[in-house]
């Protein structure tokens, strides 16, 4: 029995797409279709796409004769993208992508234009990810001037979803496609399919409002018993192979729902079909597996169902917040996860390593729900719909009791499965609102989003966006505008560095070209004061020819820059953050007067005051507890000391300088012994930290702002290939990370020295090296956190320790609903 697919409610308005068609490459699913008269010389393919499986070459759009006479658009085993074609009377074609494409929990949109009627030999094959165009690796073959590319648009049958040449088809597409176009005879630009929307920045579509002709088409996979239904008007429709109506969903570039994670899989190794909603786990680790929605607040309600478990049922199903580190850390072996655990007909809750009796007997098949209420943090399971021990989710009735998400390890609470016994596998199937297996009744949640197979408790939600945005409420949407980054190369004379979008307040410049000290300058000291995050220096006063003003988008130096700010042909980053464009106020709350310089909605503040030489308290004007801040002595040498909530379990005793390699100490000097609170933090005399009686000290306060920013820690696992991934909540713009168990160097990555995936220049705030490129040293920036690409022991040494502080580009959803894209 076939059920309507659910969920047609929106937190915006504006542009929605109901449907996506999801492929499974294990099941050899595409959509092919006979060509007939199209033009070769020029034509547009626009799509949307979210992968599932990672590192496996992949076919977008194919056609041709044989192998070595086909042209394809297709993901490559190392993740780029690349465009092919072989042809008997002309040199192969290709052009490959800098970038990578390993982000697997939102959409990408790509658009491949052709036109070889273009003069510039380059503009004929062109690429654009997510609006902007792409940047390619050398050795690109263009076509000759007017040449017919190779077989897309030729007489002969296309593939959509797989490499399809002659009688054969291979390369199967795995993940979602949603609102596909081939555009007939027209060289089109992104514009013409999507738009950067006006409050986040965040690439979105919009309706093609062109013309049709010839052979295009237009794919929306909105009617399930057509899949590939063309609605351009033209009839051009495609055949669907080894795809059901189940393959249609409501997991869209507007409503992006959860998966399994691919990307977070250090110890597991299992198995991933059915677009990430179904695994398969690997028999000898016994570890869990996780989503890749973070769930910090709210009520939320999703299904699963172990189809295959072989021995007597040791499976558990419930929710983690922890990574584990090693192999046989089973879902429930530490404090923060809990898990129904069934074994032979008996059930039990699994948590911190024990368990206890609850609820009836559970089986292969059965389809356990889960309840969580993050308002009052409440956990509860039902099995085949019926909740155990009497719990009513709705009225808050017999709960499991959890921590609050804030005090656990990773900040949020993830959806988990795991198996645990035996020398064999079990499968498990998610249902978070999208299933991939048949429902025979069918139930959405109270705003009309999901397809459950039981009703979901009374204001429980289905894991979509849009129930995140009206959940989550960001108060930010385009981190630019708080935190930027501006790229500029010196000139030697006089000028203007602008391009932040806002005045910034605090603004940090490094030589990339050369090895220069760090310059750090904030608007409450004033113009040119500086110091210098890789030395104990005292402050300096560089006004006359570093820096000498702040404005509306930027800074002035004045002169040459004094060989540190504007040598002529250097190249630069300047990081900028805004506070309060340099209006300070007095603030009594400590035992000192500070002045501050407060921006309550970005969760950051610069505070300056005159030190008494003993211990004593300093009011921060945040009004929640900062997560980190910086102090620097500005009178006296002396190091730079950091203070980060996640550093150790007891941060109020520990510190790291930010001018050292030093792991972290444990030094009562620098906090007091005591833990900032929503008014003060508090130093001791430590020259660093506290100074002496007379000295002048600044500090740059940070709080966590959901979406926004995030500190936090993690531990390496020494991978190269599948490092630890670390869930920020939203795609990052800038990163700092600092080990802090060994000593070794604080590294900062940002959004606009590396553009795309994998992201590998990096300074040391510590050194006056100039910035390092390091093909083998890399993570990327993905929608929901930054994934570890590396074994080196700067980020990701196998048991080390880390702490990171992290700004984002955008949300993973926006409070207007937008989805931010994959990267």
């Amino acid at each position: 029995m076939t059920f309507p697919i659910l969920g047609g409610n929106s937190a915006v308005g504006g542009y929605l797409i109901d449907n996506s068609l999801r492929f499974n490459d294990g099941d050899s699913a595409y959509l092919s279709r006979d060509f007939s008269g199209a033009s070769r010389q020029t034509f547009t393919f626009s799509t949307w796409f979210k992968r599932s499986q990672l590192s496996t070459t992949m076919t977008l759009f194919s056609s041709g004769t044989s192998n070595t006479e086909r042209t394809s658009l297709f993901i490559n085993s190392d993740d780029t993208i690349r465009f092919f074609s072989s042809e008997s009377a002309s040199v192969a074609k290709l052009l490959v992508s800098s970038a990578v494409l390993r982000d697997s929990s939102a959409f990408y949109h790509f658009l491949l234009r052709y036109d070889s009627t273009d003069a510039t030999a380059s503009n004929r094959i062109r690429f654009y990810l997510n609006g902007n165009e792409m940047s390619y690796q050398g050795g690109a073959v263009y076509p000759a001037q007017n040449n017919a590319t190779g077989y897309i648009g030729s007489n002969d049958t296309h593939g959509l979803g797989c490499l399809y040449y002659g009688a054969t088809q291979t390369e199967f597409f795995d993940g979602y496609l949603s609102e596909t176009h081939f555009i007939d005879g027209q060289a089109l630009t992104p514009t013409d399919f999507g738009e950067f929307d006006e409050d986040s920045g965040i690439w979105k579509p919009k309706a093609y409002e062109g013309t049709y002709t010839g052979n295009s088409f237009y794919l929306d996979f909105e009617n399930s018993g057509s899949l590939g239904a063309d609605v351009s008007g033209l009839g051009n429709n495609f055949t669907p192979t080894n795809l059901a109506s189940t393959d249609q969903t409501t997991d869209t570039p507007t409503n992006n729902f959860a998966t399994f994670n691919a990307v977070d899989t250090p110890f597991t190794n299992p198995t991933f079909s059915e677009g990430n909603t179904k695994l398969v786990t690997e028999y000898s680790t016994y570890t869990y597996d996780v989503a890749n929605f973070g769930l910090t607040t709210g009520k939320w309600y999703w299904e699963i169902k172990c189809t295959s478990s072989p021995d007597d049922d040791y499976f558990l199903v419930g929710i983690s917040s922890t990574q584990p580190t090693a192999i046989n850390q089973e879902l429930g072996y530490f404090a923060h996860d809990w898990g129904l655990y069934g074994a032979g007909g008996v059930n039990s809750l699994r948590n911190n390593n024990a368990f206890s009796s609850y609820g009836g007997a559970i089986t292969n098949g059965d389809i356990i729900g889960v309840a969580l209420d993050l308002d009052n943090n409440r956990l509860y399971f039902s099995i085949n719909g019926t909740f155990q021990n009497s719990s009513v989710p709705a009225t808050g009735t017999n709960p499991i009791s959890i921590t609050a998400p804030s005090s656990t390890p990773r900040g949020a609470y993830f959806p988990a499965v795991c198996y645990l016994w035996g020398a064999n596998s079990a499968t498990f199937e998610a249902n978070f609102g999208n299933p991939a297996f048949s429902i025979s009744s069918g139930n959405s949640d109270g705003n009309g989003y999901g397809n459950f197979e039981y009703t979901p408790p009374s204001g429980f939600l289905a894991l979509c966006t849009q129930n995140l945005a009206t959940v989550l409420s960001p108060t930010i949407d385009d981190g630019s505008l708080y935190q930027n980054q501006v790229l500029y190369t010196g000139t030697g004379s006089a000028r203007d560095v602008t391009g932040y979008g806002f005045q910034p307040d605090w603004v940090w410049i490094k030589q990339r070209s050369g090895a220069t000290y760090h310059r750090l300058y904030d608007s409450s000291r004033g113009a040119g004061q500086e110091v210098y995050s890789n030395a104990t220096d005292a402050e300096s006063d560089g006004s006359a020819s570093q820096m000498s003003a702040f404005i509306s988008d930027g800074f002035s130096i004045p002169t040459s820059g004094g060989n540190y700010t504007n040598t002529n042909t250097a190249t630069y980053v300047a990081w900028g953050w805004k506070a309060n464009g340099g209006t300070t106020s007095s603030n009594t709350d400590g035992d000192v007067t500070s002045t501050v310089q407060v921006n309550s909605t970005a969760g950051f503040s610069i505070v300056t005051w005159t030190s008494t030489g003993g211990n004593e308290s300093i009011g921060h004007g945040l009004g929640v507890v900062p997560a980190m801040f910086i102090t620097k002595n500005r009178t006296a040498g002396a190091n730079w000391k950091v203070y980060h909530h996640k550093n150790t379990s007891a941060p109020e005793t520990d510190n790291v300088s930010l001018n050292k390699t030093d792991p972290t100490q444990d030094d009562i000097n620098a906090w007091n012994d005591t833990a900032p609170t929503s008014t003060t933090f508090t130093v001791g005399i430590d020259a660093g930290s506290g100074g002496s009686s007379g000295n002048n000290m600044v500090a740059y306060c940070f709080a966590e702002i959901e979406g926004y920013s995030k500190f936090g820690s993690y531990t390496g696992n020494g991978s190269s290939t599948d490092g630890t991934f670390v869930y920020t909540g939203f795609r990052p713009a800038w990163i700092m990370i600092k080990r802090t168990d060994s000593a070794d160097n604080w590294i900062i990555f940002d959004n606009k020295r590396d553009s795309f995936n994998g992201v590998g220049k990096m300074v040391s705030a510590n050194l006056s090296n100039g910035e390092y490129d390091d093909p083998t040293d890399n993570l990327d920036f993905v929608s929901n956190g930054f994934k570890l690409t590396t074994s080196n022991a700067r980020d990701n040494a196998s048991g080390g320790t880390y702490i990171y502080a992290c700004f984002s580009a955008n949300p993973f959803v926006s409070s207007t609903g937008i989805p931010v894209t994959a990267r």
